[in-house]
């Protein structure tokens, strides 16, 4: 098995000591190796950044400072106070991320999913610049994940692909805003290419921002 086949097991832990000690080893000469590490580590990690900031209402903080003069000069009810205010605080605003709540468990379930998928293979997927912008795990039957390490500006959707092979025009597949999508490869076409596109997606594409080679 090849050293980058192990950095999601690596990541998440599962590897064996000899078996962590050796990709260490193996990190530690390879620059490239260590970049792809840490691509998949922004990629895999970053889920809970698209929950969009919320300002709780004033009396929210309100009741964490009566907490707090409540319980001054004694620690644990001090620590306790605190305790009561932040769940004041999510009380506060829970209501209104419930739904991108929802929707960041439903991400981290296909992840996790497609993680513990014994043949699926991973690439990163990096820019013209060599950078890397997300990975990618794939099965042969051409079902694929993509996780991208930033969410498709305001107004743009990203677009996947279809390319390579005998693929004579790109073949347009499923748009996404968010940065977690499954999709299939179609079969004549042997790599994905990633772009940004505007709201509706296009036919050809427009901004090629990745073309991860399977």
């Amino acid at each position: 098995m090849e050293a980058r086949e192990l950095l999601p097991d690596y990541l998440l832990g599962q590897l064996e000591p000899e078996e962590a000690r050796r990709l260490e080893e193996q990190l530690e000469r390879s620059p490239e190796l260590r970049a792809e590490l840490e691509a998949l580590r922004a990629a895999l990690f970053r889920l809970p950044d698209q929950l969009p900031p919320v300002t709780p209402p004033p009396r929210t903080w309100q009741g964490i400072r009566a907490r707090v003069r409540r319980g001054r000069g004694v620690p644990w009810p001090w620590v306790a106070g605190i305790a009561a205010g932040l769940a004041l605080v999510f009380a506060g605003f829970g209501f209104y991320q419930g739904q991108a709540l929802r929707a960041l468990r439903a991400e981290q379930a296909k992840v996790a999913h497609w993680l513990s998928e014994p043949e699926g293979k991973w690439r990163a997927i990096k820019n013209a610049q060599g950078e890397g912008v997300g990975t990618m795990i794939w099965l042969e039957d051409g079902g694929c994940l993509i996780v991208m390490k930033d969410p498709a500006p305001e107004g743009k959707v990203y677009q996947a692909w279809g390319v390579g092979g005998t693929v004579a025009q790109p073949i347009p597949l499923e748009t996404f805003r968010g940065r977690v999508v499954t999709l299939r490869l179609p079969s004549p076409a042997v790599a994905l290419a990633i772009s940004e596109e505007p709201g509706g997606g296009s036919q050809t594409p427009t901004d090629i921002r990745a073309l991860p080679k399977l």
